[in-house]
């Protein structure tokens, strides 16, 4: 009986010694809205997992931990997503889904698989440098309107091109509004591309430092310098102050 009993805590000490020493593969750099974040991505069992906390205090999100069943609640005030630590099952807007790798936590933080950072309005993508991710910006600047954004919150810029026509958007604008991302759309009938079709074109800035800026665009023909088109987007980056 002795033995028996010697023998199940050598056992437990050892399960306790492997379950500590469960290793995640290379850790990974991230930048959110172009700032590098202090945590890294890792991988795991199951793909690539991210810190929650410190993505979602990036982009405003408060994230309230629940010691006693392990669980995470992240909320703006009018949203609301939770989940439990190795559990697949997410409840988003009060519907749970089950289609994410489970959350884990490593080294006392929370992680989560790349899906689910989408439902927190993000886009990311892997690159030779780790994990981009941008946040969905609020603001899309309009010809004629002089918009506020908060300092360091994405906006965007949003035209057609047409590459079959020559034509293609170039852009001036202050050094410190600062291009985040270029994302092109190319739809026609049923979501097919179209030979000749026009794209759309999104451009994603930032800007840290508060004060009046413009971005001015010319749609031009680079082999022979036709200018088709001309527009000016004008902003007010502002610190402190809530943008509608």
């Amino acid at each position: 009986m002795k033995n028996f009993t010697i023998n199940t805590i050598a056992l437990a000490i050892i399960s306790v010694i492997s379950i500590s020493q469960v290793s995640y593969g290379a850790e990974t750099e991230i930048t959110l809205n172009g700032a590098e974040l202090e945590n890294k991505a890792v991988s795991g069992e199951n793909g690539v997992l991210y810190p929650v906390r410190e993505i979602c205090g990036g982009i405003g999100l408060d994230v309230e931990w629940n010691a006693g069943d392990s669980s995470c609640v992240i909320s703006d005030g009018e949203r609301k997503i939770s989940f439990a630590i190795g559990r697949n099952e997410y409840v988003i807007d009060n519907r749970q889904t089950e289609t994410f790798a489970a959350p884990e936590l490593i080294n006392g933080l929370s992680y989560v698989p790349g899906e689910f950072l989408e439902c927190l309005g993000l886009d990311f993508k892997t690159t030779e440098n780790g994990t981009e991710l941008i946040s969905e910006p609020k603001v899309t600047l309009e010809e004629n309107k002089t918009f506020i954004v908060h300092k360091g919150e994405p906006f965007r810029v949003v035209l057609e091109e047409n590459a079959s026509t020559g034509y293609a958007w170039s852009v001036d604008g202050d050094d410190s509004v600062i291009l985040l991302d270029v994302r092109t759309e190319t739809g026609g009938t049923d979501g097919l591309a179209t030979v000749g079709a026009p794209e759309t074109k999104t451009w994603i800035y930032k800007c840290d430092i508060p004060g009046e800026y413009s971005l001015e665009y010319t749609y031009s023909r680079p082999f022979d310098g036709s200018v088709e088109d001309r527009a000016e987007y004008k902003f007010i980056v502002a610190d402190n102050m809530s943008v509608e």
